[in-house]
């Protein structure tokens, strides 16, 4: 959608529909700048969650085997 935003932004410009070219082109590449940066904070945080979703993978697989391990002393003590 964004690209298509630009796009249609760059052929009022190539068209001359646009009085104050220079203005409409600034805020053009603010636009895909911002977008770009949205996107990077998104793979980031994306990448924090998977770290995180592995993580408590982890902490419940060794909880499960404590939980067995545990049960079994219980029933069987050295």
């Amino acid at each position: 959608m964004l690209h298509s935003i630009v796009r249609q932004g760059q052929q009022m410009l190539a068209e001359g529909g646009v009085k104050k070219k220079g203005e409409l082109e600034k805020k053009l590449r603010l636009i895909q700048e911002q977008w770009a940066s949205l996107v990077q904070r998104a793979q980031q945080r994306r990448a924090e969650i998977d770290r995180l979703v592995a993580q408590w993978l982890i902490y419940r697989s060794q909880k499960e085997r404590l939980q067995v391990s545990a049960t079994v002393w219980w029933l069987f003590p050295i």
